[in-house]
């Protein structure tokens, strides 16, 4: 018997909220994700994201089944201002739909009687507030998303998906980290890619790549320690800020031990290298004989994967990587970009592209951004956004 996702939920759901590995599986296998639908399926997960205030912490998209690891707070309607609710709204929804709301909620907060005010503001926001810090909404509405997008794309009709997803609860922490680095680690087992940072559909390579979201879910996934933190630090500072909260909690704990310890920093590129250096263990190849009752399937996965040599190397390396290394991550990522190039030339292509497309680039002051942790000074691009694509009217 099938039992119901609210069973499944963590006990401390409803005050500190939890961390969740879901796993869900094309239909007969199918190959369903190219790398065109593979961008596509990241940008709609990161505007239901945003939308359900949510944090991922680690994402891998393989070509017929993607693995999500994401922090579900335990937020409540009830304590979101009219403020935060239009924002979170218009991560997905249109500058209309989000104007027309606002009048709606102002006419019904001009009501003078208590109880109906509040029930008519209830009855405007319900619709939308019961899909946020709700874990079945959010992967149900990234999957339904992707299967319009790619039935349109195709041609075709029916179900994409084998089933509903498969979730587990994780302790946060090491646990976390340790899931964090088996999503990872899957085009390194399946034999895609012989690094983890080439395959860039993963959170891991993406944080490397341009992705201020996945820099942002792998420095929380490495300076949490429980998900009691992760609340604090999504209550103190919302959802995008989270890991600078928790690296100044992770500071401010370093500096109490005084002098005897060396200085650290708890930044991106420190965090970064921390976690190379767990996936370059987690991801050694086996040698030697069979674990006990391992199939055969699994000992082949785990024999692809990182020789000991490498692993030496990253671990002496201290999981940092060289400036020509960075820059070839980065580069990875500016192949979906429009323009590569100094500042100037990129400022002057991306004034002719507002001129040219209006609308699509009328928020956006400036196009040009520099290419962080690279050697280089001159580096900048303007990248393409998929937000079109994905917007819900």
């Amino acid at each position: 018997m099938r039992i119901p996702r609210k069973y499944l939920l963590s006990c401390h759901q409803d005050t500190q909220g939890g961390i969740y590995h879901c796993v869900t599986r094309a239909v007969w296998r199918e190959f369903v994700f190219d790398d065109h639908g593979r961008e596509f399926f990241v940008q709609l997960m990161r505007k239901y994201e945003a939308f359900g205030d949510l944090k991922v912490l680690a994402y891998c998209i393989m070509s017929n089944h993607i693995y999500v690891m994401v922090y579900v707070p335990p937020g409540k309607a009830d304590e979101l201002s009219d403020h935060q609710f239009l924002k979170q709204l218009s991560h997905l929804y249109s500058q209309e739909l989000i104007d027309d709301m606002q009048q709606r909620l102002a006419t019904a907060r001009a009501i003078p009687d208590v109880e109906k005010r509040d029930a008519a503001v209830r009855a405007i926001r319900e619709p939308y507030t019961r899909r946020m810090w709700n874990l079945s909404e959010f992967m149900r509405s990234i999957k339904q998303g992707y299967s319009r997008w790619f039935n349109k794309e195709q041609g075709k009709e029916g179900t994409l998906w084998q089933g509903r997803f498969t979730s587990v609860q994780v302790q946060g922490g090491w646990h976390a980290r340790f899931i964090a680095a088996y999503i990872d680690l899957n085009p390194l087992r399946a034999g895609i890619v012989k690094e983890p940072l080439d395959f860039r559909w993963c959170g891991y390579a993406a944080a490397y790549g341009s992705s201020k979201e996945a820099q942002g879910g792998l420095q929380a996934l490495m300076l949490h320690e429980s998900s009691f933190e992760l609340c604090e630090a999504w209550k103190a500072v919302g959802r995008e800020k989270m890991h600078e909260y928790l690296a100044s909690l992770r500071q401010a704990e370093h500096d109490k031990k005084g002098s005897l310890k060396e200085e650290r920093s708890f930044d991106f590129r420190s965090e970064s290298a921390r976690y190379r250096c767990m996936l370059a263990e987690e991801g050694e190849a086996a040698v030697g004989d069979a674990i006990p009752s391992e199939s055969q399937s699994a000992r082949r996965k785990r024999k692809l994967g990182f020789d000991r040599k490498e692993v030496e190397q990253i671990l002496n390396e201290g999981g940092k990587l060289n400036w020509r290394q960075m820059l070839r991550c980065k580069l990875r990522f500016a192949v979906d970009g429009v323009i590569f190039g100094s500042k100037e030339f990129v400022e002057d292509g991306f004034q002719a592209l507002q001129d040219q497309c209006g609308e699509a680039y009328a928020n956006r002051t400036h196009g040009a951004k520099k290419m962080l942790y690279t050697k280089e000074s001159r580096i900048y691009a303007h990248r393409q956004h998929l937000k079109d694509a994905c917007e819900v009217h």
